[in-house]
């Protein structure tokens, strides 16, 4: 029975927070924007990511790299210790 309860209660916070983000909208459209509002153009699409003008390199190398390995040999040592 407490297994059944626990299942029951765990659906259910589960299910709310699924729903949760369902906006009911009810067919009503935004108003418009007022007359005085400019909007800002911009020279990429959407969807496109700005770069500055340097695109496809990412920098790899220094300290950084170093840093990140050292620590990923860390921690997969330490996950080899408690396995």
């Amino acid at each position: 029975m407490k297994r059944f309860l626990l299942a029951l209660a765990l659906t259910s916070v589960l299910s709310g927070q699924a729903l949760a983000g369902d906006i009911p909208s009810g067919g009503i459209a935004p108003p418009p924007p007022p007359p005085g509002a400019q909007m800002t153009t911009s020279s990429t699409s959407p969807g496109d990511i700005p770069t500055g003008g340097v695109a496809g390199e990412i920098p790899t190398g220094g300290f950084a790299q170093q840093a990140e390995d050292a620590l990923l040999g860390g921690f997969l040592a330490v996950v080899g210790w408690l396995t």
